[in-house]
């Protein structure tokens, strides 16, 4: 018989001796739970005003009670339909855009040789990630002006300058350009860690039975990149 008696099933520690003998790596949660806290929960309060009745400078929860007047004017808003679908196009081009290309990027980079190279393109790609988007905003506002770089660049080679901001028809391909460019570059960082992932032995092995570098990718590379996600 064994001279240590095994823990019954069902007994746990105490969570305040857990706390007291852990509370080193406990004290390492209380910083990001206060962020949440403060930046995530405590705004979700604010929503109530959807109900209420706000007026600038008053209450910041509302003056009084409207219940459900607001959304009743929004339903039957004559452009209600017009907002409602041109959200479910402007979704699903983001979809159709920002999910493939920073895999194919990262599949781009995974190919570079030159770490010099590779490095830049990386650090280029992803900078926007860091900018708010009132800052890329108003860059795309400067770049697409009347009197923007893109319209000077279209006077040089003898073009007229396009009025980019003020035609509802450039909306959906500026709003679409500038979330790629602003979310490409980091998406492209979370699956070249992926693809660290991958066994250089599968390439191997593929180079062995004559894949071509396609064929690498599309049976080696992208089923490595879906088991690790």
């Amino acid at each position: 018989m064994s001279l240590a008696s095994p823990i019954p099933r069902g007994r746990r520690t105490p969570w305040r001796r857990a706390l007291r003998r852990d509370w080193q790596l406990y004290s390492l949660a209380v910083l990001p739970l206060l962020f949440f806290l403060t930046f995530r929960y405590l705004p979700m309060l604010g929503n109530v005003i959807a109900f209420r009745r706000f007026q600038p400078g008053g209450s910041l929860f509302g003056e009084y009670w409207t219940g459900l007047r607001y959304f009743r004017l929004f339903f039957t808003d004559p452009t209600f339909w017009n907002v409602f679908t041109n959200t479910l196009v402007l979704g699903a081009l983001t979809l159709v855009f920002c999910f493939p290309l920073p895999i194919v990027l990262a599949l781009l980079l995974n190919e570079v040789r030159n770490r010099a190279l590779k490095r830049f393109v990386q650090s280029v790609s992803y900078l926007p990630h860091f900018l708010s988007i009132v800052i890329v905003a108003a860059m795309v506002l400067q770049l697409l002006s009347v009197d923007g770089a893109v319209n000077q660049m279209l006077r040089v080679v003898g073009g007229e300058p396009v009025p980019f901001m003020q035609q509802a028809g450039w909306f959906r391909t500026i709003y679409v350009s500038s979330e790629v460019w602003q979310t490409v570059g980091w998406g492209t960082i979370l699956y070249l860690a992926a693809l660290t992932t991958v066994d250089g032995d599968l390439y191997e092995a593929a180079r062995i039975d004559g894949a071509n570098r396609w064929r690498q990718t599309w049976h080696v590379t992208l089923p490595g990149i879906r088991r690790r996600w």
